[in-house]
């Protein structure tokens, strides 16, 4: 808004580049109103200067010879950078120039790991995790690993051990690699999966709060049931011979199976144990039938031998039962 008119006068006040007039006498509320000489209203609205022509109220002031410019025509720095009159303003001549300033490195210090995304995919009893990794920090050319863990109830730690874990040869900055981590055969029943990246705590970061997430996941499958139905063995002097029958007394298997005979082994073997022999069932065992296989020891030493057998020794196939899949008999040269 244009201050107020005055009759007796200007006062001018500078304060940095901004000029404020101040008045007293007649007022644009009351143009009529004339407590000096200098001052003259008209029938019109307008008033006189001076005995100059009459001026519309709603115009800047006009100005004495020799006096400052009316405001609305004063240089004002503000409008050349488009600060508005009410934003607080530096002076130029105190002004730092722009291009002398050092430019601020905002790039990250730390690398940043992440999770981005979990899909899981499930296959019957097998489930793949396709985990994607991101580095949102900066570059780090540390190895670190992700890790899949079955089934927990609370985040894993920093020693707690996996169950599937690839290693990376670090990550650069803003980039992304997926990987893939699988669990083959599970049960019947429901499981919380954790995946976590830098799961042993060894690159430093600058949160540790997003290299964990857990996945919930269910089985409910009609499963198989591999049986070790019989296990016999039969010398003739120089050699021992094993007949090992396998029957499925669950739902279909297609897929191949192995099994195992332990010529001398004195506890029940587990998964993955080393054996003897070992052959595999290529086609499968269809739900109710029976398949049977032959092994042989030759040139045993003499004396009494604990052997056992073992159906799904790899432990691949998802059953219903996991206890009846081995048994033992004495065998004599």
């Amino acid at each position: 808004m244009y201050p107020k008119l005055s009759c007796t006068g200007y006062g001018i006040l500078l304060l940095g580049f901004v000029f404020a007039l101040q008045s007293s006498g007649c007022t644009e509320a009351n143009p009529g109103f004339c407590g000096g000489p200098n001052c003259v209203a008209t029938a019109d609205g307008k008033v006189q200067f001076d005995g100059g022509p009459g001026r519309d109220l709603t115009k800047p002031p006009p100005v004495p010879d020799g006096g400052p410019p009316p405001i609305a025509d004063a240089p004002d720095p503000r409008r050349d950078i488009g600060v508005q009159p009410t934003d607080v303003f530096v002076p130029p001549d105190f002004a730092v120039p722009i291009d002398t300033i050092a430019p601020i490195d905002l790039s990250p210090v730390l690398p940043e790991l992440m999770i981005k995304s979990v899909n899981v995919k499930q296959t019957g009893s097998n489930f793949e995790f396709e985990v994607e990794v991101c580095n949102v920090g900066a570059t780090t050319n540390r190895t670190f690993d992700i890790e899949l863990f079955y089934d927990r109830q609370t985040p894993p730690t920093c020693t707690s051990a996996a169950n599937r874990q690839v290693v990376l040869s670090g990550l650069d900055a803003g980039k992304c690699q997926k990987i893939k981590l699988t669990r083959q055969a599970a049960p019947n029943g429901s499981y919380t999966a954790w995946i976590a990246v830098d799961a042993d705590c060894k690159v430093t970061e600058s949160d540790e709060s997003n290299n964990k997430r857990s996945i919930p996941y269910k089985v409910s499958v009609a499963l198989p049931d591999l049986v070790l139905e019989t296990l016999s063995a039969k010398g003739n002097g120089t050699s021992i011979g094993y007949e090992v029958k396998i029957c499925n007394k669950g739902a279909n298997l297609w897929s191949a199976f192995d099994v195992a005979v332990y010529f001398r082994r004195g506890t029940a073997p587990s998964c993955q144990s080393s054996t003897s022999q070992r052959k595999w069932v290529n086609s499968g065992l269809a739900a109710g039938n029976c398949t049977t296989l032959y092994f042989t020891w030759t040139n045993p030493p003499g004396g009494n031998h604990l052997s056992w057998a073992q159906v799904d020794r790899a432990c691949t196939i998802a059953e219903i039962s996991e206890t009846n899949n081995h048994r033992y008999v004495w065998v004599k040269r």
